[in-house]
C-alpha cells in the first residue's frame, strides 16, 4: 500500500508540474507558425505575412496589450537578448523557451541576473531599459542587436479576426462565393441592398480598433 501511496503521489506531483506548461499554449496565439529553419512567423486570416513590426498578440485574452514581440523585414520573429530600434530606445527580449521565448521583457525585475527598471507607462516608450547598469549588464552577455524598426508599424493579432477591406469587398466576396452555390438571384439582390456598415460596427472590436500608439 505504502508503495502505490508513493506512486499516487509522485503522479500528482507529475501532474502539477505540467500545469504551467500546459499554460503556455495558450500565450501564443493560432496565427504563428515555425519554418523548417526554427524561425518563428505570424500571418493574419488572409495569409500575409506580417514583416517590420511590433507585434501584440492580444488575440489572446489573457495577454492583454502588454504582450509585444519584434518582426523583422523577412518576417522573422527576433529573439535576441538585447536590442535597440530606430527610436533609440534599447529593450530586452526573452531568451529563454519558457512558454515567452522572444517577446518584449515588460514588468521590471532581474533577468538574467541582471535588474532591468522598465517603462511601465504607454506613453512612446513601453517596456524601455531605463537603468544604465541594466543595459550594460545584458549588453555583456547578449551584446546590442540593432533592429531598422520603429513604434510606428504596430500591428495587433486580435484585428486578424476582422476584415480590413472594407464593406464593398466583403459585400462583393460573398455575392462571388455564394453565386456557384446556387443561391437565387433574389438572394443575392438582398446581399446587395444589405446594411454592411451596421454589420461593420456591430462587429468591429472596439478595444482594439483605436488607433493609438503602443509605446
Amino acid at each position: 500500500m505504502r508503495k502505490k501511496g508513493l506512486m499516487v503521489l509522485g503522479l500528482v506531483m507529475g501532474m502539477s508540474l505540467s500545469l504551467p506548461l500546459l499554460s503556455y499554449a495558450s500565450t501564443f496565439s493560432e496565427y504563428w507558425y515555425q519554418d523548417n529553419q526554427g524561425n518563428w512567423h505570424i500571418k493574419d486570416n488572409n495569409g500575409n505575412m506580417v514583416t517590420n513590426a511590433w507585434l501584440c498578440d492580444d488575440a489572446v485574452g489573457s495577454n492583454g496589450q502588454d504582450v509585444w514581440y519584434l518582426i523583422d523585414s523577412n518576417g522573422n520573429m527576433i529573439s535576441s537578448g538585447l536590442v535597440q530600434d530606430q527610436t533609440g530606445n534599447i529593450y530586452s527580449l526573452e531568451t529563454n523557451h519558457n512558454g515567452y521565448y522572444g517577446m518584449l521583457r515588460y514588468q521590471s525585475g532581474a533577468y538574467d541576473g541582471v535588474y532591468l527598471d522598465l517603462e511601465s507607462s504607454h506613453g512612446g516608450s513601453f517596456a524601455k531599459i531605463k537603468n544604465q547598469d541594466g543595459i550594460s549588464g545584458l549588453k555583456g552577455i547578449y551584446g546590442l542587436t540593432q533592429v531598422n524598426i520603429d513604434n510606428s508599424n504596430c500591428v495587433y493579432t486580435s484585428s486578424f479576426n476582422h476584415e480590413s477591406s472594407g464593406s464593398k469587398n466583403r459585400e462583393s466576396n460573398y455575392i462571388e462565393d455564394n453565386t456557384e452555390n446556387g443561391y437565387s438571384d433574389q438572394l443575392k439582390e438582398w446581399i446587395k441592398d444589405a446594411d454592411w456598415s451596421t454589420y461593420d460596427n456591430e462587429m468591429r472590436d472596439t478595444s482594439s480598433g483605436e488607433e493609438w500608439n503602443w509605446h
